[in-house]
């Protein structure tokens, strides 16, 4: 779920952040939306939206063997 544009390596995403009581204790909550297509994608804490944005992250790495003058 991202725009994605290979091109430029450019990401948009709209975040949205809540905080929600668990277990006694406050939590906060998280969600990022593709502002194109409006799929949503919620998180049950912000380690697991950090893992997610650095798993994307690394999947848009370019193949330095495929880029341009190489």
């Amino acid at each position: 779920m991202s725009i994605e544009n290979e091109s430029d390596g450019y990401e948009v995403y709209l975040l949205r952040l809540s905080r929600a009581r668990c277990k006694g204790r406050w939590e906060w909550r998280a969600s990022i939306e593709n502002p194109g297509s409006g799929e949503r994608q919620s998180f049950a804490n912000l380690d697991q939206l950090s893992i997610h944005l650095l798993e994307q992250c690394a999947r848009k790495v370019p193949d330095p063997t495929t880029l341009p003058g190489t």
